[in-house]
């Protein structure tokens, strides 16, 4: 399994610190100025990349997404990559469909999306069309609305996902990638290959540390002994127990992406007993 590090790309120091505690995933949205240069860098020095199009942000600003743009980036740059997301369009499905149709007549291994919300015919038909990579959208609360969406529950992620994979178990093995998706019950409960989240990242700038205790994931809000109380030899950074400004929330970070790597292998190993193992992932 691979748990990709998803946000802005301007952010090295971040990026240093994630591959320092092992997690090598990073998702890289085409849609954010510098995409390419950081996608390009982030490869080469190791890490495993997953190219997003971009257009769930671009679709909440009312922004586009140049097709044809993002085609000559993947022509380019693609077999670098472990993943690249199709140019999917929220909200319509048949003009997402034509998108990936159109790349994948241009030589491009780039993966479909399909939606909460879209009738299970529409992965059926895609699977039937030859695509062998997928990538779930719509699974984060709040993710439909242009401002604040409305909440998706369990149950409706439950029936969604346990109807999707009943459509690929009749043509497996498919890779599955969950956009913004945590979640653990999700994660151990279908043979999920990758998963991504801004969570690490924001929730150390918002003051909240992550945790894997035992075989659980969990964020703890305790925080405290990162900003006081915490020994340099601990958290460099820190002078008489008390934080250089900005350094707080980077110990914060190199918490939060410990925990989330020991989570990643602990999915990984998880599969693995249950008879999963995708090369290259974990």
């Amino acid at each position: 399994m691979i748990l990709y590090v998803a946000g802005g790309v301007k952010r090295e120091r971040s990026d240093a610190i994630a591959a320092g505690a092992g997690l090598l995933g990073r998702l890289v949205s085409y849609a954010e100025p510098g995409a390419e240069a950081a996608a390009v860098r982030l490869a080469d020095a190791g890490r495993l990349v997953f190219m997003d199009s971009g257009a769930y942000s671009v679709w909440k600003s009312g922004r586009t997404v140049d097709l044809l743009g993002y085609i000559r980036l993947l022509r380019d740059h693609g077999r670098r990559f472990v993943g690249c997301a199709a140019l999917d369009v929220i909200g319509d499905p048949d003009a997402s469909d034509r998108n990936w149709r159109t790349m994948r007549d241009e030589g491009l291994d780039v993966w479909p999306a399909h939606h909460q919300g879209t009738p299970t015919d529409h992965l059926r038909r895609l699977l039937d069309d030859g695509a062998r990579s997928v990538a779930f959208g719509g699974l984060v609360a709040g993710a439909w609305g242009r401002n604040g969406g409305r909440n998706i529950d369990h149950n409706e992620r439950r029936r969604m996902l346990d109807d999707a994979f009943a459509v690929l178990e009749r043509h497996w093995p498919i890779r599955v990638h969950a956009f913004g998706v945590t979640s653990q019950w999700i994660l151990e409960r279908y043979p999920i290959f990758s998963a991504d989240s801004t969570a690490a990242f924001m929730g150390a700038a918002f003051g909240d540390v992550h945790e894997f205790v035992g075989s659980r994931y969990v964020a703890s809000g305790e925080c405290k002994y990162l900003t006081r109380g915490a020994s340099a030899t601990e958290h460099p950074g820190t002078v008489d127990g008390i934080c250089e400004p900005g350094q707080a929330r980077l110990n914060r970070e190199a918490v939060n992406y410990d925990a989330l790597r020991r989570y990643e292998r602990y999915l990984t190993d998880l599969w693995a007993v249950r008879g999963v193992v995708w090369e290259g992932a974990g």
